[in-house]
């Protein structure tokens, strides 16, 4: 592996790891694309070709994946990259502005970060620019709407300038929209980079992984049909006729939220979405997903749509089993499923009757006779607990085949000794037996 430095001295320092390999044994070189490395002409490729015939040559996955989301971002408008520039470049040189800024963001009732920097050569780096910014949005709109209004800041024209062009930016609501989008795209390419940055052994993952992330990418945009083809070779991702409405594009949480808010449709009602997303049902459950926790809402709907594509990650029989809970359950194991198999067994858990009290009055009755009016609530209520222990967690036990546990023996040992029959199922000291009168 080889590479060079960005840094800003004028003298370059080129890094190549050797793991005690003599040259003559070297079988494989990996590198970042540059002319310098990849080159058809005069490049280390070519001479290691030249000296070394049969080596295999690759491109390092990680520059190449950083390459394809940085060409991607291109397609948005300048403008955006733009801002986060403008942004940082405002406050880099300035101690006051920054100083003053940490009052806005006090008021604002956000964490005191410092605004990023968005490099060009950092992999993981944009993805961190772009959730600082928004994180810190509102705090920034209200310190720039001071700079630009307040006549207290005595500052040059160009630099007020600049503040008003930041300002407008901020105000805009489809800029907002275009950094929430990157906040959701960004980190497939980086869950990418980072299982690829592992010095462990993982060259064996690196076509399932490929293929993976390739195919999340066009389910994004094109038909699930179409991608979900055997030989992705076969599908072309510029084919017009396979790619979904407007209405069924799926585009984050964040911009899920901000489509429904007036400042950015006239008429939000009349927006109809089509795609794949639990965003409805969250909604209806606030007591279990907050309202304002966007980030765990945009982990279980990305869990949710990445469930059928997960077969290989699924655990053994799970396709067999029937009943939902069951199915919840077993999925909870898995670590890339956990959150959505825990909203899932929460909403589950919501009660649809109240059949369950109905039968527990009923039991009432019939242990609390006419003949038997005497006994005491704790009597009733140690006899209910001894019936629901013995059907056990399958709900299936009775009297018949009730095998009672080590726990279960070993605290009524103990109870007996204080004194206290315990019921089978229930701890020491929670309720007494049932003994009848």
């Amino acid at each position: 592996m080889t590479d060079e430095t960005t840094d800003v001295s004028t003298t370059k320092t080129a890094c190549i790891v050797v793991r005690n390999v003599p040259l003559t044994n070297v079988i494989g070189f990996g590198s970042d694309g540059c002319n310098v490395m990849m080159g058809d002409h005069d490049s280390v490729k070519t001479r290691l070709l030249r000296d070394l015939p049969g080596i295999i040559i690759t491109k390092c996955v990680c520059h190449s994946a950083h390459l394809c989301s940085s060409e991607a971002c291109k397609q948005l408008p300048e403008s955006v990259e733009q801002l986060a520039r403008d942004i940082y470049n405002f406050f880099k040189h300035s101690d006051k502005r920054q100083f003053d800024f940490r009052n806005f963001q006090s008021f604002a009732a956000v964490e005191p970060h410092k605004i990023l920097k968005p490099s060009q050569t950092r992999w993981l780096s944009l993805l961190a620019v772009v959730e600082r910014i928004l994180e810190q949005w509102e705090a920034l709109r209200l310190f720039f709407i001071d700079f630009t209004t307040n006549p207290t800041h005595r500052e040059k024209a160009d630099v007020r300038n600049r503040a008003v062009f930041i300002l407008e930016k901020l105000n805009n609501p489809f800029y907002k929209l275009y950094f929430c989008f990157l906040e959701w795209s960004l980190p497939l390419f980086n869950k990418f980079n980072k299982e690829f940055q592992s010095e462990k052994v993982v060259v064996h993952n690196l076509h399932g992984k490929i293929r993976e992330l390739y195919q999340e990418i066009l389910l994004r945009y094109l038909q699930r049909e179409y991608v979900m083809r055997p030989n992705l070779s076969e599908i072309d991702p510029e084919n017009k006729r396979h790619q979904l409405h407007d209405a069924a594009l799926y585009l984050g949480v964040k911009v899920y939220e901000l489509l429904k808010h007036p400042d950015v449709v006239k008429r939000p009602a009349d927006i109809t979405h089509h795609f794949p997303t639990l965003m409805p049902l969250i909604e209806v459950v606030p007591r279990i997903i907050a309202p304002a926790d966007n980030a765990k809402k945009q982990v279980i709907d990305d869990q949710w749509r990445s469930l059928p594509n997960a077969q290989a990650r699924y655990p053994k029989g799970l396709n067999e089993i029937c009943e939902p809970d069951k199915f919840w359950a077993h999925l909870l194991k898995t670590e890339d499923f956990c959150e959505l198999a825990r909203f899932a067994l929460s909403t589950l858990s919501l009660p649809h009757a109240n059949a369950d009290c109905e039968r527990v009055f009923s039991k009432v009755n019939l242990i609390k006779t006419d003949i038997r009016n005497r006994l005491t609530v704790e009597t009733v209520n140690g006899t209910l607990l001894a019936a629901e222990g013995i059907k056990g967690p399958t709900r299936n036990g009775n009297c018949v085949n009730f095998e009672p546990s080590k726990e279960m023996y070993s605290g009524h040992i103990g109870s007996r000794e204080n004194g206290i029959i315990c019921v089978p199922g229930t701890r020491p000291g929670s309720q007494p037996a049932a003994t009848g009168r």
